[in-house]
């Protein structure tokens, strides 16, 4: 028993780094199958989640334009009737009702994809790999919109490339702000 987990073995580990060898512990067979099937659920739910997330702005892609406009003339109205109790003198118009739902679309994927990447920045063994999972979410992310500009194609919506680039700084806000969750859990799972 070693600080209240049963491990099966411990081995001398060399740390090229460092030149020195210090000892590690292997986990037993029991551990190495909870580890593996807690990645798997977390894994699993982020595959949920972001299936989710995509199909709906997949989906709001595939609505005609005329019901889409009327869908974004009735969100316009609630948004301007939340303005206008609060006393916030901004008329809301049609064109930014629908770039504010990219925005806010893309920032729930960002998030997503970001939760479940960024953790990885911790534990990555090198710079390297630290980029490439820092960068995973906003290449995801930009692919994501091409291909929902690409659907808007043929559902007669008509594509824009300022689109895509509204929907990747959306992406970008919502990993942002992931990462910023994360990185104040870890501080404050360190201070207690």
């Amino acid at each position: 028993m070693h600080g209240g987990v049963l491990f099966s073995e411990f081995r001398l580990h060399f740390q090229p780094c460092c030149g020195i060898i210090t000892p590690s512990v292997i986990p037993s067979e029991t551990q190495t199958i909870t580890i593996l099937s807690e990645r798997y659920m977390k894994l699993r739910t982020f595959l949920i989640l972001l299936a989710a997330v995509v199909l709906f702005i997949w989906g709001h892609s595939l609505v005609p334009l005329t019901s889409s406009a009327e869908e974004s003339m009735s969100v316009m109205k609630i948004l301007q009737s939340v303005l206008d109790f609060l006393n916030i003198p901004v008329t809301l118009t049609d064109h930014f009702v629908r770039k504010l739902a990219h925005f806010i679309e893309y920032a729930a994927a960002g998030a997503v994809i970001g939760a479940y990447s960024y953790p990885h920045i911790f534990t990555a063994p090198d710079l390297r790999e630290k980029i490439e999972t820092g960068a995973l979410p906003l290449v995801f992310g930009f692919f994501i919109g091409f291909i929902d500009e690409t659907i808007q194609i043929f559902s007669g919506r008509g594509s824009a490339i300022e689109d895509v680039w509204l929907d990747f700084a959306g992406l970008s806000f919502g990993a942002a702000l992931s990462f910023g969750v994360i990185l104040l859990l870890r501080r404050r799972q360190r201070r207690n």
